[in-house]
């Protein structure tokens, strides 16, 4: 089984920097008592992520860190820089709502000036966080010493309610992927009501998650289909490794979603659309014959392509690409799944489409559903949709 992650964020000013050193160690070594028990304590630093690059800027790139943390540990020389200041205000008014980082430990100095601190506990304190003085580096080694060990007490519980006691690995891992997308995504809370038909009280109350993540997944036993639960957190968890884990069990429970592209799509926007079908599980079916296939044999192999898929997604350019045959490889895929009446079929278009394309598009319109053909822009307005669109069909709203 994955561990059971628990995220630290660390934040300092410069000249405490050698004290957060310390309380990396300090933290990391508690994972010697916990790797027995499923859990894993990790550490995120603030300056580390100074270096990377985001289109935002480097606040924003903070804050999306915080948003995965479970813990935000603050400290606190003479005064509070901009980006600390930030961060704290940032980590406090997510814990007002009961999103992560559930839990903000801000330690400040002795030194620090009483009316500053007078302010900054009343602001922690009212969102019912710590906020403390140290005098050392071994009273705030002490202090956060005490604070680890009621967080492993907290997270051992968590993990135990979490798994329960007659709960196979595959319900566990659900459970514990939801519970960790719910405290971390606001509108992850939307979907799964409008997908899965969760009441809202429940998503409300911070103190039900673990009755929602439950709900979620009995909903999802009762319906025979994980394939929303797990698409979401194939979408939208952080962790590489149980996105994979998510992907394997997707493969096991659901047809696949098949992309079917021309060359001349697959030449321009190929890196793209290649990406989006690892990340979401779909087969991507390329135009392409095998030496001296006959159009009979290829429409053949088509044909059980589709048979097999839970949604045929064609994506064309200028055109619908080389005919084999009578039609294109688009075309043909397109055809298939109509007749055979696969789930979900769409069709992506460029917005703006010539006399002779738009004549055939117009032809596939009169047999699709209705917002089934989708016009896309550029390049990236096509990545953004092809995405939703994929999240959707696992969501059973496609």
């Amino acid at each position: 089984m994955i561990p059971y992650r628990k995220r630290f964020f660390l934040a300092s000013s410069r000249r405490l920097r050698g004290a957060i050193d310390h309380l990396e160690l300090l933290i990391q070594r508690r994972n010697s008592e916990l790797v027995g028990q499923g859990l894993l304590f990790e550490v995120v630093r603030w300056e580390l992520l100074l270096h990377s690059i985001h289109p935002e800027g480097v606040q924003e790139r903070f804050n999306q860190e915080l948003e995965k943390c479970d813990v935000a540990v603050v400290l606190i020389d003479t005064g509070v820089g901009q980006y600390t200041k930030a961060e704290l205000e940032f980590a406090v008014r997510r814990c007002a709502r009961g999103l992560k980082p559930r839990h903000v430990l801000v330690y400040f100095e002795a030194k620090y000036p009483a009316s500053e601190a007078a302010k900054l506990r009343e602001t922690v304190i009212g969102a019912g966080q710590l906020a403390e003085r140290f005098k050392d580096r071994v009273q705030l080694e002490n202090l956060v010493s005490t604070q680890l060990d009621a967080l492993m007490d907290e997270y051992r519980d968590e993990l135990h309610n979490l798994q329960g006691a007659d709960q196979d690995e595959s319900t566990v891992f659900l459970v514990r992927c939801l519970y960790d997308l719910l405290q971390t995504y606001d509108h992850e809370l939307d979907f799964l009501q409008r997908n899965l038909g969760v009441e809202q009280p429940l998503l409300a109350a911070p103190t039900s998650l673990v009755k929602v993540a439950r709900e979620l997944r009995f909903h999802s036993l009762r319906s025979h289909n994980d394939v929303p639960l797990v698409g979401l957190i194939m979408q939208r968890h952080p962790h590489h490794d149980v996105r994979l884990q998510a992907r394997a069990m997707l493969g096991s429970i659901e047809k696949p979603n098949v992309i079917c592209t021309s060359r001349e799509v697959m030449r321009k926007y190929g890196a793209t659309i290649g990406s989006i079908a690892a990340q979401q599980n779909a087969r991507l079916f390329r135009e392409s014959a095998a030496a001296g296939e006959t159009p009979h044999e290829y429409y053949r192999n088509v044909r059980e392509s589709v048979r097999e898929a839970n949604a045929v997604i064609g994506i064309i350019g200028d055109g619908f690409g080389k005919p084999i045959g009578n039609a294109s490889h688009v075309e043909i895929a397109l055809l298939y799944a109509l007749a055979l009446n696969v789930r979900w079929t769409l069709l992506f278009t460029p917005a703006t489409l010539g006399k002779t394309t738009a004549r055939r598009v117009e032809a596939f319109s009169a047999h699709l559903k209705p917002g089934t053909v989708i016009p896309y822009e550029n390049p990236l307005v096509l990545e953004v949709k092809l995405k939703d669109q994929l999240l959707s069909i696992m969501g059973g709203t496609g």
